[in-house]
């Protein structure tokens, strides 16, 4: 396919198939959600069915399946399929750095937000923004090698220093 004179890569047709069939399959639930609260509804009150209040979202999950099946439909005429799919890719994906980096910035990310919101789970210790903040990044800058650990420890400090004095201060807006 050709777009403004640059071709769209094979790979991405076969994100548009993958993208195309999640939304298919929630869209598809949307609709059955939809039409569930309207009848419950009708059921309780006088409502029409076009004045119920499934009919808006009934309508927007239509209106995006149909768009998904046409993404569907151009994906697969350009040559996507699902075959990176297949267990030997899927392996070759999750062994790679890219994928392994990623996956420790959600992690570290999951972690950040678990562990130092509000007090840590399971205990009843509370730990300040600014040190989880601090060993938050101190953390992420050193997993990817980021500078000489001093340097990381300046970065960090000094940033979990001016978030915390901008905004916790200066803004007023309370921190976790």
């Amino acid at each position: 396919m050709e777009t403004g004179g640059k071709t769209i890569p094979r790979r991405m047709k076969d994100w548009d198939v993958l993208f195309a069939l999640i939304l298919i399959a929630s869209c598809a639930a949307l609709v059955v959600y939809s039409l569930i609260i309207s009848f419950d509804a009708m059921k309780v009150t006088d409502a029409v069915f076009y004045t119920a209040p499934g009919f808006a979202p009934l309508l927007i999950g239509v209106i995006i399946m149909a768009l998904a099946v046409v993404l569907l439909v151009d994906g697969i005429r350009n040559g996507g399929t699902l075959a990176w799919l297949a267990p030997a890719n899927l392996l070759k994906i999750y062994t790679s750095r890219s994928f392994r980096d990623t996956f420790l910035v959600f992690l570290y990310l999951f972690l950040y937000m678990w562990l130092f919101w509000e007090t840590v789970p399971f205990t009843r210790i509370r730990i300040p923004f600014w040190l989880g903040t601090f060993l938050f990044l101190v953390g992420m800058m050193r997993t990817f090698k980021a500078g000489k650990f001093k340097t990381i420890l300046a970065v960090s400090g000094i940033t979990t220093a001016v978030v915390q004095i901008c905004f916790g201060y200066f803004a007023g807006i309370p921190l976790p």
